[in-house]
């Protein structure tokens, strides 16, 4: 008989095309093994009726029965699955009702319906730093005790995780894998555009002074803003860009509008300039010279230490103009590759710890 996977917080259908590639991935991976999937996507992760105000809902036995009452498209869901994977990606940082909605989705899955829970592709911040915060990392630690495996997707995250006491494994990103089934070859990168994508890191503000500035500094390249998603995109591109174009009009917002229509733009380009975890991650192993900054947690800090990249910038230590400035200089004069085969091999081989033992 065939065996269901429930995909809980799946991104297929939403943010951007990073996604996109990260969850279609898990996906295959899945079907690959004799799976039928079925999922939840983030988009209803996110909106849930009635959904956990407080870490005494988690495990109140009269909330939960409210709780599915006006949820009803969960119940057979969860009912039918053989395992439940959650894709973490980045839901899984403070408290925040989209972590809390998750954690609790996981409990549920777990405590409630008895389902055999993997968490993969994460990235894990109770605190949405390195630091500890003992109320959430609490909250964090108790919820999450009892799932059967848990894949981090970087090296701070799997540090927080030893933290709280979990047998988390250190993996990678799920994209790689993606980008390697598309079977995605490097593309001549010479006076292509420069490339910019969203991130949480920087305000609008401050990230048009940056596009701005590198707009001055090489009038010879065209500029892109990079957007796109199937559905439910990423909210924060919107004020980046209307902020921008009222100082750099020459800017061009270009809309994506499929995967391969992505990253064609991503390997087309001279050099990215982003704070999204996968826009970056898409750079580097199609050889696009890429210059970072941080995001609103050090995921973006761990992903480049994962492939020794430059540290992301942050705009808290001023500077950054000129860094991001330099940065370009450097990454577009630079023959070098901009991560190494034993690199890529390597990241490969953590992105496939997602689905071991499954």
């Amino acid at each position: 008989m065939t065996k269901t996977a429930l995909l809980l917080n799946d991104t297929s259908n939403a943010y951007h095309w990073g996604c996109f590639g990260t969850s279609t991935e898990i996906h295959n991976q899945l079907r690959e093994r004799g799976y039928r999937v079925t999922s939840i996507g983030v988009a209803e992760v996110h909106g849930l009726k009635t959904p956990p105000r407080n870490s005494a809902q988690m495990s109140d036995p009269g909330f939960q029965r409210v709780f599915l009452a006006d949820n009803p498209n969960l119940v057979p869901k969860l009912n039918d699955a053989d395992i439940v994977i959650v894709n973490g990606e980045g839901t899984l940082h403070g408290l925040a009702q989209p972590a809390f909605n998750l954690l609790y989705l996981i409990n549920l899955a777990k405590k409630a319906f008895n389902k055999p829970v993997y968490a993969i592709n994460l990235s894990l911040y109770p605190s949405n730093a390195d630091s500890a915060d003992g109320d959430a990392e609490m909250l964090y630690a108790a919820l999450l005790a009892s799932v059967d495996r848990i894949v981090v997707r970087e090296s701070r995250s799997h540090k927080i995780a030893k933290r709280l006491g979990l047998d988390a494994v250190l993996g990678f990103d799920c994209l790689p894998l993606y980008l390697k089934r598309m079977d995605v070859k490097s593309a001549a990168k010479t006076n292509g555009p420069i490339v910019f994508g969203g991130g949480l890191g920087l305000s609008p503000d401050s990230f048009a002074k940056i596009i701005h500035a590198i707009s001055f500094e090489f009038g010879s390249h065209s500029l892109r803003y990079i957007t796109g998603a199937p559905a439910h995109p990423a909210l924060d591109d919107a004020p980046i860009l209307e902020a921008a174009l009222a100082t750099t009009p020459k800017l061009e917002h270009f809309v994506a509008l499929s995967f391969e229509h992505w990253f064609s733009a991503v390997n087309n380009a001279a050099c990215v300039v982003s704070g999204r975890f996968h826009h970056s991650i898409a750079a580097a192993f199609l050889n696009t010279p890429v210059v970072t900054f941080q995001a609103g947690t050090p995921k973006v800090d761990a992903l480049c230490d994962s492939l020794s990249l430059s540290e992301p910038m942050s705009w808290s230590q001023g500077g950054a103009v000129e860094r991001a400035v330099q940065g370009v200089a450097q990454a577009i004069s630079s023959d070098e590759p901009v991560i190494s085969d034993s690199v890529r091999d390597a990241r490969l081989q953590d992105s496939a710890e997602n689905f071991k033992n499954l």
